[in-house]
């Protein structure tokens, strides 16, 4: 729990079913006991993007997160699951149909989301979209919902086992939607750096290309989890990045941070 005992969710409760169960293997039996599953993005950057309005929610009142449990690093302290529990109230950050005809079969009585993809019916609270900041349309749904957002800036939280030494610049070349939103010239940024004596570090995802080799460069792509990059960036005296997961994850850990669009 929180420290303050507001929020029963734990990440250390990974489930891929609607029960709770710790990595240890030991269960939890507050399941039912609680009132709101939010529904998070299923991309890192989004999910990142999310943090002040999930929140605002916890404040208040007990939370389960709903989504990929591989994002569980994101939300430190919740519970993840990746299907709908018995809930009061469903709140879908989530724009699809199939999320919500997943909270509307879970039975839960209360479920808000935007007005999408023919899903009104499934919805008992439908709010209009107004295509501002993905950071706002997050705050704006559950401000409807009637919650106060108190601050409106991701932040993120170290794992217990950080331990990574500083001093050395991450690269990010990847980007979602492909060639469109990538620079390609990060190879020769991470020889440059590397020639001036910076070591550098590259992450991404699996199948993202990067060619650079130097004694100095250590390509980290496709060999990471989420909770390795971001001890990895929190070390990191800088992030140089396309428009990515890992661009949002460094701004959420306070680092120096360029992003190239």
């Amino acid at each position: 729990a929180r420290d303050d005992g507001a929020v029963v969710a734990r990440t250390d409760a990974v489930s891929r079913d609607c029960g709770f169960s710790r990595r240890d293997g030991t269960q939890h039996e507050t399941f039912q006991s609680v009132k709101v599953a939010i529904r998070v993005p299923n991309w890192l950057g989004d999910a990142v993007m999310a943090l002040p309005a999930v929140r605002a929610v916890a404040e208040r009142d007990e939370v389960v997160i709903v989504g990929r449990t591989a994002l569980a690093p994101i939300f430190r302290k919740f519970f993840v699951v990746e299907r709908f529990p018995r809930a009061a109230r469903a709140i879908l950050f989530t724009n699809s149909f199939r999320t919500a005809w997943g909270a509307w079969r879970a039975g839960i009585p209360e479920r808000l989301g935007y007005d999408e993809h023919f899903r009104g019916p499934l919805l008992t609270k439908k709010v209009r979209r107004n295509f501002s900041h993905q950071i706002d349309e997050y705050i704006r749904l559950v401000e409807t919902a009637g919650y106060t957002v108190s601050d409106r800036v991701p932040k993120l939280s170290l794992p217990d086992h950080h331990s990574v030494s500083g001093g050395f610049w991450v690269l990010a070349p990847g980007a979602r939607y492909g060639s469109a939103k990538r620079w390609e010239g990060f190879d020769r940024l991470a020889a440059m750096l590397a020639e001036q004596g910076k070591r550098v570090i590259v992450l991404g995802a699996s199948g993202e290309a990067f060619a650079s080799t130097h004694a100095l460069i250590e390509n980290r792509i496709g060999r990471t989890t989420i909770d390795e990059v971001i001890s990895v960036v929190s070390g990191a005296a800088g992030v140089i990045s396309n428009d990515s997961g890992i661009a949002h994850v460094a701004r959420a850990l306070g680092k120096r941070t360029i992003v190239l669009f």
